[in-house]
């Protein structure tokens, strides 16, 4: 779904950082410091897709970790995919898997 989103807003001519499109870019690189500037400041807004998949594996715990200080400036995109609960980041404009589709995992955006 992250993927299919990312697609879209490209094709509207939004820069999009989606890590799928860029991976082959660092290839042998220090991911974390990178993608800690890229979640911490340089991605505005952020958008997530949340749901129990991603809050059980450690590279979406990073990028919630980098992102969530970033939710009280209104700077985060929260989609909730299902009722998993996510510290730091409100569920008040929740978005239901029945309303934006089939389930997926983090994207961020530029633009």
């Amino acid at each position: 779904m992250a993927k299919h989103i990312a697609e879209k807003l490209e094709f509207l001519d939004v820069l999009v950082f989606f890590d799928e499109f860029c991976e082959a870019n660092y290839l042998g690189c220090a991911w974390g410091e990178k993608f800690k500037s890229i979640f911490s400041e340089q991605s505005d807004p952020v958008a997530c897709l949340l749901d129990q998949h991603h809050q059980q594996k450690i590279w979406p715990t990073f990028e919630r970790d980098c992102f969530v200080p970033r939710v009280s400036n209104g700077e985060v995109i929260p989609v909730y995919l299902d009722d998993t609960v996510f510290p730091g980041i409100p569920k008040d404009n929740r978005c239901d898997s029945l309303q934006v589709g089939a389930r997926g995992s983090g994207m961020e955006t530029k633009g």
